[in-house]
């Protein structure tokens, strides 16, 4: 959604992962790899989140930009936050590993805008005017918002945060909200007993909690949440999907921090 911002309807962009795909372990089509061949360029996170990507790359000689490498960070495929013995939550600088939910971060995302814009201004000189525009309206709504959430999640008092797994440790140290913990390191990793144990033991101890899970999961730890805790739950739409085809990046920014700030209220 980023590229299609600072593009707008200049060029055609193309989003190869259907909605309600695993963006982990999506399998390419025939026609998906036609598509990238033909394509300028392909945009994608990284090896850290898009595993699958790297070998049909090299394979097929498709020219790529990975977002990590525009942003100054580097991924891999271990798992990006670790729980020790004592269910401890460490924090992946701490292992030498990166949160890849990059785009969760605004910040990183306003880092990257002026690459893009010069990518796009490379294959596409005729329209870098507009590309040069479009990225200075993005910018400002970017920080808008940035500003505007900051501010709220600072000044008034909210629910502490437990999701369903860890995907929100950036926007959480970005924007001043309290992410207490996360009940798996990934989607697609599942806790031991000891683990929710301890989860359950934290939630207990506070009055009211907001839980965060992804759109369209029905999550089995929210059976965990002890009855009597006051919570309430939200699914986060993570990658987009209830947008429209062409909804930009603040758009999708705008909508993520608008129900996570409704869930967080008091």
């Amino acid at each position: 959604m980023l590229i299609r911002s600072i593009a707008g309807t200049n060029i055609q962009i193309d989003v190869l992962l259907p909605p309600g795909s695993n963006p982990h372990f999506y399998q390419l089509k025939p026609s998906d790899i036609t598509k990238m061949k033909n394509a300028k360029e392909v945009f994608w996170i990284g090896e850290g989140f898009e595993v699958y990507l790297k070998k049909v790359f090299t394979a097929h000689q498709i020219r790529n930009t990975t977002i990590e490498a525009l942003a100054g960070v580097e991924l891999d495929d271990e798992p990006h936050t670790h729980h020790d013995q004592n269910g401890a939550i460490h924090k992946l600088s701490e292992q030498g590993h990166q949160d890849p939910h990059l785009w969760l971060d605004p910040y990183l995302m306003l880092d990257i805008i002026p690459e893009v814009r010069s990518r796009l201004s490379k294959f596409y000189p005729e329209s870098a005017g507009a590309f040069a525009k479009n990225s200075e309206q993005t910018t400002t709504a970017i920080n808008l918002l940035i500003e505007d959430y900051t501010t709220q999640f600072k000044s008034e008092s909210s629910r502490p945060v437990f999701s369903a797994h860890d995907a929100f440790r950036r926007l959480s140290d970005r924007l001043g909200f309290t992410l207490v913990d996360s009940f798996a390191d990934s989607a697609e990793k599942k806790p031991g007993i000891g683990h929710l144990k301890r989860m359950q033991e934290k939630i207990r101890a506070l009055e009211k909690v907001c839980f965060l899970e992804e759109l369209g999961t029905t999550s089995f730890y929210t059976k965990s949440i002890p009855a009597e805790t006051d919570v309430k739950r939200a699914q986060i739409d993570l990658l987009g999907q209830t947008l429209t085809g062409t909804a930009t990046y603040p758009e999708y920014l705008a909508q993520l921090l608008s129900t996570l700030r409704e869930c967080t209220r008091l």
